[in-house]
């Protein structure tokens, strides 16, 4: 992939790696998925001061 920009942003810095989760793990929020796995990702947002 060339590098390229979106704005201020590296598009590059925006693709991240999904960890999957082994079937019987709890969800961030507590419920039992029971046999079903799911993935779990990571972001950082940062939003700009309003400038006036």
């Amino acid at each position: 992939m060339q590098h390229r920009s979106g704005g201020a942003v590296s598009l590059n810095s925006l693709i991240t790696d999904f960890v999957e989760q082994e079937p019987g793990t709890p969800t961030p929020d507590g419920r039992d998925l029971g046999d079903r796995s799911w993935s779990r990702v990571r972001f950082d947002i940062v939003l700009a001061a309003e400038t006036v």
